[in-house]
């Protein structure tokens, strides 16, 4: 893990949309490196979290399944995590969930990509929250 790179936070529960990001960011943000976490514990359990917290986090389902509001304030609450850009990601949002996420905290939102150029586009658009560092 080379810790002077800027990287992403992907919390989902799908080992295959891991390897469909991870795609992505190399192709189209390679200067992000991104790290899967199954549950919301295993974020918390990396090593040196405190010291390089991510730049942005990708929060997906997690199990429970409809837990994300509860993980979305755990992960602001935390020392590391307080200005963190948290993006949620999901197949569609009610307004009720825009809402809810919004006021909890979540910076932005983007529907998950179902085409190559639909995963291009969200990852030049997570990519912003990250500039380059020269």
């Amino acid at each position: 893990m080379n810790t002077n790179q800027q990287w992403v936070a992907l919390l989902t529960e799908d080992e295959d949309d891991f390897a469909y990001w991870q795609f992505g960011f190399t192709s189209w943000a390679n200067h992000l490196q991104i790290e899967w976490f199954a549950t919301g514990n295993a974020f918390f359990d990396r090593p040196g979290l405190a010291i390089s917290p991510p730049a942005v986090l990708l929060l997906d389902g997690l199990i429970p399944s409809n837990d994300e509001p509860q993980w979305l304030r755990r992960i602001l609450a935390h020392n590391c995590c307080q200005n963190l850009t948290v993006i949620m990601l999901s197949d569609q949002f009610t307004e009720d969930e825009y809402r809810q996420y919004t006021a909890l905290g979540a910076s932005a939102f983007v529907i998950k990509p179902a085409s190559q150029l639909e995963l291009e586009k969200a990852v030049l658009s997570v990519s912003q929250y990250a500039p380059i560092n020269n």
